[in-house]
């Protein structure tokens, strides 16, 4: 973050690119138009429960990037890595995906609906209720997604979900630029703006959420 010395001559407008990208049963909005306006807003239909043996077998079709079955070498430290609060639930997702690219989230998504899983997403796992990790569900973890490309002449920015709002200052503030970003450093942008974006600037610069251009999903 820029200290108070530094001067902040613009306000650095975001077009959060696969910042949603798998997260297929979130109720959400898709945010278009350089003013930010909501333009269409949809929520998805409650997904079924899942059977109480999920069919999930280790090997999702398209996927490249590393999954953890329950049981797997690795599972439990992957799904304690997605809860930031040190009192995890015992809750226990069938599956743990790493997808390497949009394609991979939807082959993800594909395969939750083909056996009947919940879909949960993690950006950050920043959640207080750790929302995103659900028992018996497929847990697609975009955590490593972080991505920040600024084009300065438009005032905007593709932000991975992934994204930090330490790091995204930090690069932000070489061009002379700031965002709404969270009150610490280590929340991701992705669980943080479909919150709405709450910050220690939103009284005076407004919600993270209203400087959103563009989302791109993938849907269930």
């Amino acid at each position: 973050m820029a200290s108070d010395s530094q001067p902040r001559t613009e306000l650095a407008s975001v077009v959060r690119r696969e910042f949603l990208q798998g997260a297929s049963w979130l109720a959400g909005a898709v945010v278009l138009g350089s003013s930010g306006a909501l333009l269409t807003a949809c929520s998805s239909k409650e997904p079924e429960a899942p059977p109480a043996a999920p069919a999930a077998t280790g090997k999702v079709p398209g996927l490249t990037g590393t999954a953890y079955v329950k049981g797997d070498a690795g599972y439990e430290a992957a799904r304690e890595a997605a809860i930031w609060v040190g009192n995890k639930p015992k809750r226990y997702p069938a599956m743990i995906v790493f997808p390497k690219n949009a394609q991979e989230v939807a082959a993800a998504v594909n395969f939750a609906r083909e056996q009947k899983l919940r879909v949960g997403v993690r950006s950050g796992g920043h959640s207080w209720t750790a929302s995103g990790v659900q028992e018996g569900s497929l847990l697609i973890d975009l955590f490593a997604w972080n991505e920040v490309k600024i084009d300065a002449a438009s005032k905007t920015a593709w932000v991975q979900p992934g994204t930090q709002a330490g790091a995204f200052n930090e690069a932000l503030n070489k061009q002379g630029f700031a965002f709404p970003t969270a009150h610490a450093s280590h929340v991701s942008l992705g669980g943080f703006l479909i919150c709405g974006g709450f910050g220690r600037h939103s009284r005076e610069w407004g919600i993270g959420c209203e400087n959103v251009l563009e989302v791109e999903c993938v849907n269930a």
